[in-house]
This record gives C-alpha cells, sequence and structure tokens, in this order.
C-alpha cells in the first residue's frame, strides 16, 4: 500500500501545534451511546487525540465498516467532528453497501448545511438520512466527505480526526481526489480508528452478546486455569449482567460451561473488557483455544458470533514477572520532568517488581549521553548498543513497557487522565506470568571497579523449538547521578492547572532550569540492548532446562567511570546490572531481572570457613543452602550454582 502521502499528526514532542488541540480534546466528552430503546451509537473511535492528511487541499473520503451483525437495522445519521468549518466546504454524510467511486455514488447521503456546520470548539456534527438506509446482509460501509479548501494552516492539512488508542480492523478507510485516488484499509499501517458515530436502529434481542476479535496468549500453570482477556459488547436490549461459555481446546475437548458475573451490569451496545478463567493443557505449550459464548442473562445467546479464539500457553509453573520500563528522556526535553516522577514513583511503589532503564538519548549534549567514541575504542559497543535503541522512540518522553506498547511515561495513556496512570500500565503488563525465570548476580572484579562479573541462569517453563527465538541482553545502571552544573529543562515551570497534581505540582514551583538534581535509573553501558547478544541462549529451548551466561563487562573506557570532568558525580556503590531476555520473535522482552554490583571481597569478609568447607554463601557474607541458584562464595572463591 502507498502510504507516503499520507501524514500522521499527534504527540507533543512532534509538532507544537498539536499541544493546544489535545488540551482542548481533553475539555470535550468522548462520543457515548445514548440509552434507547432500539436505538444506539455504533462506532470504533471516540476520543480525538490524532489527526490525519495529505497536506493538500482537496477532497477527502473516509468511512468505517458497519459488520453484519446488524443486518436488516437500518441507518438514521452519521456524527463526525470538523477541526475548522472555515477550511471545508461540501461536507456530505453517507451510507453504502460498497466502498464509493465518490459520495454522489453512495446508496444513500445527505449534505450537512452550511449554516449548521461546527466547527471542533463548537461540537459535533450531525447528519440526518432523509430516509433511513437498512443494513445489508453482509455489512456496509458509513462516513463522510469533504473538500479542503485551503491547506495554509494545519486544520486544513490533517483536516480528519483520529483516535489512535485502538486500530481496529475495518476502523478507516480513505481516499482522496488526487494525492490517494484508491480506498485504502489504514488498520495495517496502524494509524488509529477514525473518529466517527453511527446512529442504528430497530429490533434487538432481549439478551444478546458479541465476543470482539481474539482473545490476547493467556498464561497459566499447566492443570490449572489461566485468565483470558476480551472485549464483549452487549447486542441485547436488556443491561448484561452475566454470560455463560465453554471452553475448547485444539484437540476438540470441551470443558464443563461457566459462568461469569460482570462486575457491573453493561448497557445496551456498550463494550467491556473481561477476564475470564480458562483451564490450561495438561502438558507444557502453546495450543488453540476457543471460547463460546452460549448464554446470556442466563438465557441462550442468539448471536451467531459466539465464539472467540486465541492461544493458550501452558507453563510447568508460575515465575514472578518483572516489567521493564524503558524511557527515553533527556535534560533539554521540557516534558521530561513528568517521566522522571514517574519513574522514581513505579520504583518506589512497586519494588522490585519494576525495572528501570532511563536511556539519555534526546540531545547529544546531554551531560548522561551515551559517548559514541571511536570502532577502536573497547567502550563504543557498549555505547552503540544503547543508542541503537533509540530507533523505537518517536519523541520524549516516551516509555516502552517490555517493548509491547509505548504507553506515556507518567500518565500511562496518551489522553493524559489519570495522574501516575503508568502504576496501573506497569501492574497489568507484569500480572502476565512468563515463561522464563529469571536470576541475575553481579560482582566487582578488580580494586578500580572497572571490570563486572555478571551471570545469570534462566529456567525455561515450556518448550519451544524455535531455532532462534530468545537472547540475553544487559544494561548497566546508575543511580544517584549528579553534576553540579547540570541543567533540567522544566516546562511545568508556572504552568497553570498542574498545583493540585500530587507528584507534579513540585515541578511547577521550580524554575525553568532545574539545577541539584539526582537522576536515578540511569543507563551507562549496555550490552545487546537491541536484538539480544549472540548464543547467550542456547535454542530450541527445553521446560525445566536451566541455562547459564557470563559476561565480563569491562567499563574501563567508560566515561562515566574514569574521564568525565566533574567529580563525584558517580557513586560506584549505586551501580547495578539488569539482565533481560528478548523474545526475537515478537520483539517483546519476556522478563527481566536487577541486580546490584557487589563487592566480592567486602562482601565475604569476616566469613571464616575452614580450608575443606563447602559451606556457602552469597555475595552479601549470608549462609544459604548450596542448592540455591545464583552466585555462590565456597572457599572464598566464587562458584555458579544452576
Amino acid at each position: 500500500m502507498k502510504k507516503y502521502l499520507l501524514s500522521l499528526f499527534f504527540g507533543l514532542a512532534l509538532f507544537p501545534f498539536f499541544s493546544g488541540l489535545q488540551a482542548l480534546a481533553q475539555d470535550h466528552a468522548a462520543f457515548v451511546p445514548k440509552r434507547a430503546t432500539g436505538t444506539f451509537d455504533f462506532g470504533y473511535g471516540s476520543t480525538p487525540n490524532g489527526y490525519i492528511g495529505t497536506q493538500a487541499a482537496e477532497t477527502y473520503d473516509v468511512c468505517i465498516f458497519v459488520p453484519s451483525d446488524y443486518a436488516g437495522r437500518q441507518i438514521t445519521a452519521v456524527s463526525f467532528y470538523l477541526h475548522q468549518k472555515a477550511i471545508v466546504k461540501d461536507v456530505i454524510g453517507w451510507a453504502s453497501a460498497s466502498l464509493p467511486t465518490s459520495s454522489s455514488a453512495t446508496d444513500c447521503h445527505a449534505n450537512l448545511e452550511a449554516t449548521k456546520m461546527l466547527s471542533y470548539e463548537d461540537g459535533i456534527n450531525k447528519v440526518e438520512f432523509a430516509m433511513p438506509y437498512t443494513i445489508p446482509e453482509k455489512g456496509c460501509y458509513a462516513g463522510y466527505s469533504l473538500t479542503v479548501t485551503s491547506a495554509a494552516t494545519d486544520y486544513g492539512k490533517y483536516p480528519i480526526m483520529l483516535d489512535r488508542n485502538a486500530c481496529t480492523d475495518g476502523g478507516m478507510f480513505l481516499k482522496t481526489s488526487r494525492s490517494l485516488l484508491n480506498w485504502d484499509n489504514y488498520y495495517q499501517g496502524n494509524y488509529g480508528n477514525l473518529v466517527i458515530r453511527v446512529t442504528i436502529s430497530g429490533e434487538f434481542a432481549d439478551n444478546a452478546v458479541l465476543p470482539n476479535g481474539s482473545f490476547a496468549d493467556a498464561y497459566g500453570a499447566k492443570d490449572a486455569t489461566a485468565d483470558a482477556a476480551f472485549t464483549i459488547t452487549n447486542q441485547g436490549s436488556n443491561p448484561l449482567e452475566n454470560f455463560s461459555y465453554i471452553v475448547k481446546g485444539a484437540d476438540g475437548l470441551s470443558y464443563e460451561e461457566q459462568t461469569f458475573k460482570l462486575p457491573e451490569p453493561l448497557a445496551f451496545e456498550s463494550s467491556m473488557t473481561v477476564k475470564v478463567p480458562v483451564p490450561t493443557q495438561s502438558t507444557t505449550g502453546r495450543s488453540r483455544t476457543s471460547i463460546y459464548i452460549t448464554k446470556a442473562n442466563g438465557t441462550e445467546n442468539p448471536n451467531a458470533d459466539k465464539a472467540i479464539n486465541g492461544t493458550m500457553v501452558s507453563l510447568s509453573r508460575l515465575a514472578t514477572r518483572r516489567v521493564l520500563e524503558e524511557e527515553f528522556t533527556g535534560v533539554t526535553c521540557g516534558w521530561c520532568p513528568r517521566g522522571i516522577t514517574g519513574m522514581d514513583e513505579c520504583k518506589k511503589q512497586l519494588g522490585d517488581q519494576w525495572i528501570g532503564a532511563a536511556l539519555h538519548l534526546y540531545a547529544i549534549g546531554d551531560p548522561m549521553y551515551p559517548c559514541t567514541y571511536s570502532t577502536d575504542s573497547p567502550y563504543y559497543s557498549q555505547s552503540k548498543s544503547i543508542i541503537d535503541v533509540k530507533s523505537f522512540f518517536t519523541g520524549a518522553p516516551q516509555c516502552m513497557l517490555n517493548r509491547l506498547e509505548k504507553p506515556d511515561p507518567y500518565y500511562g495513556d496518551e489522553n493524559h487522565k489519570a495522574p501516575l496512570g503508568i502504576l496501573d500500565e506497569c501492574r497489568r503488563v507484569a500480572s502476565v506470568p512468563p515463561v522464563v525465570d529469571l536470576k541475575v548476580d553481579a560482582a566487582w572484579t578488580d580494586d578500580n571497579r572497572n571490570k563486572i562479573d555478571v551471570y545469570t541462569s534462566s529456567e525455561f517453563l515450556l518448550d519451544d523449538n524455535s531455532i532462534d527465538r530468545y537472547s540475553l541482553a544487559y544494561y548497566v545502571i546508575g543511580d544517584g547521578i549528579y553534576g553540579p552544573s547540570w541543567k533540567q529543562s522544566n516546562y511545568f515551570s508556572g504552568y497553570e492547572g498542574y498545583e493540585d497534581d500530587p507528584y507534579l505540582s513540585e515541578w511547577v514551583y521550580k524554575a525553568s532550569y532545574v539545577t541539584g538534581i539526582y537522576f536515578n535509573h540511569v543507563a551507562l553501558a549496555g550490552f545487546g540492548c537491541k536484538t539480544g547478544l549472540s548464543n547467550s541462549i542456547k535454542n530450541p529451548v527445553h521446560e525445566g532446562e536451566v541455562q547459564t551466561h557470563h559476561l565480563t563487562m569491562d567499563l574501563s573506557g567508560n566515561k562515566f567511570w574514569n574521564s568525565y570532568p566533574e567529580i563525584d558525580f558517580l557513586d560506584k556503590n549505586n551501580v547495578s546490572v539488569i539482565a533481560f531476555i528478548l523474545d526475537k520473535k515478537t520483539g517483546e522482552v519476556v522478563n527481566a531481572a536487577q541486580t546490584a554490583v557487589s563487592t566480592l571481597p567486602e562482601a565475604v569478609e569476616g566469613v571464616t570457613v575452614p580450608a575443606s568447607s563447602t559451606l556457602h554463601y552469597d555475595l552479601s557474607g549470608r549462609r544459604i543452602s548450596p542448592s540455591s541458584l545464583g552466585l555462590h562464595i565456597v572457599n572464598g572463591r566464587k562458584h555458579l550454582t544452576y
């Protein structure tokens, strides 16, 4: 598909103009389906938080697909926002069984009178059809067309409003009169969903429920249960209080019908994400599983689409998943104080369940930006390993959670709704059981603390026959890093509206450039950070197999150790190592672990053992069982047990 002419317009860090529009969007409520007998508003996108356009003055045709579930009902109107009424004309709402060549070639259409047009700040435009349009058996398309008269401003360059919180197949089709002559389904480009609501009326069953899409991979111990998460829509006129379901495995085995009670009644044509327990397999591995919604409120579900499919992942046992948050940040980024606050609070409130790496890659002049050095420098590969990760980000502040998604590092969602919403995002990601249990130990090997010995043990909890799927990677992290002349840019200084935020209010009363900050979670060196270290994991992997990996990190060429001009800005007592395992097939971080770098001679100081002793100690000098996994001290020497 050719999308190079299409420009996506979103994100505070990318376009200053958008910051005003985004604030405006938060003042408007999203479309809310109004409860009325036999009438509801259908659509995929609700809150405008992104804009799209060809940056040219031309005619746009945009629409969504109305599925066959609503066949026989009638479309009476379409509703949508316009950026600015002054720069558009010939606005038409329409419905059609197929994608039309133009709005006039549709099965049903109506003009929006110029005198009734509303700009975004004034409200929603609603185009009502003189004669309701009956949805055909195979579904139909519903949308609107408009002509942009001037692309001199961003209102004209990016006239179509999107909801970037979700991207659904059928959620946006688009063509234009000159730049994009053919219809295209922009679901494949991950642009978001068109903000439009289609008013549908007709007869509906008293009780009916529709499962949407597929369920995300469900993880659980074998011969137990796992939570399958998916979205349901209440298509019955009665509020949905519960539904019953049957689970069928890939082997055709059916399990006893179960009933799930919703936390609160779901209104007609409203949707909700639920997590229902489903049985896992008796052996470890991945298997296709189907869930059939058989009843709604205790009566037979009349919906023809009862099934939802997904993958069940059965593990040998449950282990702890730690969420790895990698944040794109920098001292010259004025909005990055919210990322600083978000990371510090996540560590404070989530403890060892959360692991953070602050990547100061926003600007090369940042004092914590990794040096590139020449290729013959021993530090070159370490710095390059971190800099390579920069390609994952589009602006600052931005973060990745286990490389699955990119939420705001403070609010969590792009709409900036809840203070410290990132906590809930981290808890959700960390709640999924991992496929591998990971442990890491690290210790300085020399008096100058230039080299670190790192040992990991990885126990895989299922078989995987892939020949090159998993690999290990590492960050070296510094906490409490300080430079007397360093200044953090702060756009929150004097910013009205944040005084009542329990976490960001302190930045309102700080200067525009803040000194005296001790920076935490700073990534100082990296090894295999983007795609993992070669041969660090032996693939394929097997259930119950424990693999070990040893790496000696030579940091002697690292500016943070020996060559930075400011004095005492790094306390080597506050250095730690993060180990994480990458799934190269999906790009996901499947688990992570973090450990402080121990000073080995001091760790065993005062521990007196006979020369022939077989007592085992950890790096803190505490006696441990010889069967414990990890790095041991035996007779004063390092020993790895796995």
